[in-house]
């Protein structure tokens, strides 16, 4: 396991980028995120509920069934979130603790509660793999919404972890965290607004 992590500390190390074509009306395939130097162009919406438009990004070598690391960009305009990061937080973490109640989450954010940090290591019932997710949710305008980037890394499931790889957890985390907090949002949340205008 730690070859295995000390593969992803160093793609996850490199600058997290976005090669985006300002054009009016941006279209997922022009808002592709670069990981770690690498191009994550394969793009699909995935289904969700309704109010919810979510577009998930791989490498161009891997599927949507079996990925390794994802980016994925989601809007949520739902009467019942409204504007508020921290409503949408408390969703995604009653989902995590109905699937997974052993897993554990941290949530942090800045004191006037617009931008907000959900990070949690997950896995499924037949543990067969570990996933740490890490969500950077954001207030849009008045009546826009909340924005959000998801940045998730699957590797093999371990059990009773050792001292050194729960470590090597924590660094992924703060790698994670770090270039969820350092990423450009601009052209995504154009992007999403755009989409969901015209899909509506």
């Amino acid at each position: 396991m730690k070859s295995l992590f000390s593969q992803v500390l160093l793609f996850v190390a490199g600058t997290l980028l976005i090669a985006s074509v300002q054009a009016e009306g941006l279209k997922p395939n022009e808002v592709v995120p670069v990981l770690g130097g690498e191009a994550y162009s394969k793009v699909a919406r995935i289904s969700s509920e309704p109010g919810v438009l979510v577009y998930r990004y791989v490498r161009e070598n891997e599927t949507f069934e079996d990925w390794t690391t994802a980016a994925t960009y989601i809007l949520f305009r739902q009467p019942e979130v409204g504007d508020r990061p921290k409503s949408v937080a408390a969703g995604i973490v009653s989902g995590l603790q109905s699937t997974n109640p052993q897993a554990q989450y941290n949530l942090t954010g800045n004191e006037a509660g617009t931008k907000v940090f959900l990070d949690f290591l997950t896995w499924p019932v037949d543990k067969e793999f570990m996933e740490y997710n890490v969500y950077r949710l954001e207030a849009g305008a008045s009546g826009e919404g909340v924005y959000a980037l998801q940045i998730s890394v699957k590797f093999p499931y371990v059990d009773n972890m050792s001292e050194t790889q729960l470590k090597e957890v924590v660094s992924l985390r703060n790698a994670l965290i770090k270039q969820a907090d350092q990423y450009n949002m601009k052209s995504v949340k154009k992007m999403l607004s755009d989409r969901y205008s015209a899909v509506k």
